[in-house]
């Protein structure tokens, strides 16, 4: 019985052993394209300030009370939430790209 036990855990290992490879580099993958994009989206913040450090206080307070802060802020939320759910679904299809050469 122990015998049987130990040759159903080593093939279970060898089983699991390229998906975790796999896994862990969709991961990786995944977290340098985020990195990426989380460092474009700062460059377009600082871009942004930039180009409004010339407005005169009037024009500053006027659009303050439009409220576009939070709509830049709305913009640059939702491209970061997509690029997010773009990644995730890349990984995913990764790994069952993965499984549909296994069967």
């Amino acid at each position: 019985m122990p015998a049987i036990l130990a040759m159903l855990g080593g093939l279970l290992l060898d089983l699991a052993k390229p998906l975790i490879g796999r896994i862990l580099l969709a991961l990786g993958i995944g977290f340098i394209a985020y990195k990426g994009a989380d460092a474009a989206l700062d460059a377009a913040k600082g871009y942004i300030r930039q180009a409004l450090n010339g407005v005169p206080a009037d024009i500053l307070a006027i659009l303050g009370l439009c409220g576009v802060s939070t709509a830049i802020s709305i913009v640059f939320s939702a491209y970061a939430a997509k690029l997010g759910l773009k990644g995730l679904n890349s990984a995913g299809e990764f790994l069952t790209s993965y499984y549909k050469g296994k069967g």
